[in-house]
């Protein structure tokens, strides 16, 4: 049977005789398209309707948060709200994690001004304000990084910070502060102008030459920046655990560092040679350096003084035919073993593992030093160890002890061809990669403090911990390390942080000056007690490493101590309201 539809759409039918028939057709199949259509628009239009419908309510508040944002450079601080729970704010570990104050300790600013580490970021700024830090900190939090005074919008502050700052506490009414968009106020207190975050926490204070950061629950300052009558800058920074480390550049080119109770006095030599003079339990003793450049990145490397003859570096790292029972008299429990952390080797089958023990407690021993200084410099007891299982294992020992065998073979190589460093060009400095970045060269112990960031957390590298180096050189400066021991208190085991490149170099240095100290020990004692006999020694002056030590040295770091203790106390008065 014919459809109706070929029916009524064939007009072209011969049998169609009439046009009025085709005409009605032909309306009639127009309608039937026509309506289809308008069923099918109607359809395409209501169906995206109903959906934002639905979704109204969940999609207004977006845009009017991010117009907010965007249109502000510096956002009010929200309303008051119901307290809502912490929320973690999550940070992705990069292979080569950011530090936190900058150098280790010399700077990039080798024989000029001192560029100071910068203080730890315990200001920072509350809820959507712009986070405010120490000099040459860095400030994360959803508003990416922010060098020096101000982070980025919109950082979380962690807890702690600076103390609240109270006005006039005397009682007299204070001078109106000046107000910022984000909640922030300046106050002048005599020749003080004190620097507040939103939520009243002191971040900053400045006064006549002076400039402190990082300041810490306490009232003390993490960086204090001071300039001179001279017209040099004394750079004074605390560290995580309290150390004080204190540097300033004279106009004669005298470079005076304090770290603790100890320092040294650097003076020119001769270009590109510098002399140190250390002075340790009073007595002066000096080292030679030699300054070089690698990628732009000025470094000290050192110059020994004397070389031994190539049998004795052999009878160093080769087996004894006895291993020695060696006294090293410091107790059982001396307070720097750390609780449990460090212990002497019962006993030791060749020098190696005796100079890994000697410089282990080299630096150990400085660290505690150093942190007994900064809790009377607190005027309080130092915070109680945990007792936890924190030791420096015997295979950790190990890899100190192979380092150590390195750098004998390397200095037995030195002595044979009867040369340490290419002979002098002129030039105030070499180009050459430093030691630190040796293939050869990987476990380093810490000599000086350092704050790093470890795992997203600020903390602290003492002297005595054992870090690896697992990263190369990066376009910043710093090398990617990780932390293989520690002591309680600092940074965790197995965490990884990035050091400077200086830094790094720094405890190379110590690490040789350390080993020269304890090979002079060996010379002198070799055949005497269980230490077994060797060959002669026969130690030979390296003229390049000869230099007498500063005669004022001692005067110079106490002098400098001393100009410290007053600036401190000049910020902390401030701190706590005075003028």
């Amino acid at each position: 049977m014919e459809s109706e539809f070929d029916s009524r759409c064939s007009w072209w039918n011969p049998e169609i005789d009439s046009i009025e028939q085709m005409k009605e057709i032909a309306m009639k199949v127009t309608e039937r398209i026509l309506g289809t259509a308008c069923m099918l628009v109607f359809a395409l239009l209501a169906t995206p309707a109903s959906f934002g419908a639905q979704n109204k309510d969940t999609t207004k508040p977006a845009p009017k948060a991010t117009s907010k944002s965007s249109n502000q450079s510096a956002p009010q601080k929200p309303a008051a709200a119901a307290p809502q729970p912490a929320q973690p704010v999550q940070q992705t570990q990069p292979r080569g994690p950011v530090t936190v104050p900058g150098g280790g300790g010399v700077g990039k600013g080798v024989g000029q001004q001192p560029q100071g580490r910068g203080g730890p970021n315990t200001g920072g700024t509350g809820r959507g304000g712009a986070g405010t830090g120490g000099a040459g900190t860095q400030t994360q939090g959803r508003g990416g990084p922010g060098t020096g005074g101000t982070g980025g919008i919109g950082t979380n502050r962690k807890a702690g910070g600076g103390p609240l700052y109270h006005p006039r506490p005397d009682g007299t009414p204070p001078i109106a502060p000046k107000v910022y968009k984000d909640g922030s106020k300046d106050y002048r207190a005599g020749q003080n102008t004190i620097h507040t975050d939103p939520d009243g926490r002191i971040t900053k204070i400045e006064r006549s030459g002076t400039v402190a950061t990082g300041f810490r629950p306490d009232g003390r300052a993490g960086h204090i920046e001071h300039t001179r009558t001279d017209g040099s800058r004394m750079v004074v920074d605390r560290g995580v655990r309290g150390e004080r480390r204190i540097e300033v550049v004279r106009p004669d080119g005298v470079r005076v560092v304090a770290v603790g109770h100890r320092g040294f006095v650097e003076r020119p030599l001769r270009p590109g040679y510098f002399s140190r003079t250390y002075v340790v339990g009073g007595r002066p003793r000096v080292f030679v350096y030699r300054r070089y450049a690698y990628r732009g990145i000025p470094y000290y490397r050192y110059v020994p003084r004397v070389h031994y003859a190539p049998a004795f570096y052999g009878w160093a790292y080769r087996p004894w035919h006895d291993p020695a029972v060696y006294a090293w008299g410091w107790g059982p429990r001396s307070a720097w073993f750390y609780g449990g952390y460090f212990a002497p080797a019962p006993y030791y089958a060749n020098a190696t593992l005796w100079l890994a023990d000697y410089l282990l407690a080299e630096n150990l021993k400085l660290a505690y030093e150093n942190q007994q200084a900064a809790s009377a410099d607190a005027a309080a007891p130092p915070p109680p160890e945990p007792q936890t299982a924190f030791t420096l294992t015997p295979q950790t020992k190990q890899l100190i002890a192979e380092e150590v065998r390195q750098q004998i073979l390397a200095e037995q190589a030195a002595a044979q061809q009867q040369q340490v460093t290419p002979p002098s060009t002129g030039q105030p400095e070499a180009e050459a990669p430093p030691p630190a970045l040796d293939p050869n060269q990987r476990t380093f112990v810490v000599s000086a403090s350092l704050d790093v960031t470890a795992n997203g957390e600020s903390c602290a590298l003492t002297g005595g911990d054992i870090i690896f180096r697992s990263g190369e050189l990066q376009d910043d400066g710093k090398v990617g390390v990780t932390i293989l021991s520690s002591k309680p208190g600092d940074c965790k085991a197995n965490s990884g942080t990035a050091v400077e490149l200086v830094a790094l170099q720094e405890m190379q240095n110590q690490f040789r000056e350390q080993i020269a100290g304890g090979m002079e020990t060996l010379a002198a004692k070799q055949g005497q007690g269980s230490i077994p006999a060797g060959p002669v020694a026969n130690p030979t002056q390296v003229a390049e490493g000869q230099a007498q030590p500063a005669p004022d040295a001692q005067t110079l770091l106490a002098q400098l101590n001393q100009e410290a203790d007053q600036t401190e106390a000049e910020i902390k008065q401030a701190a706590n309201g005075g003028a």
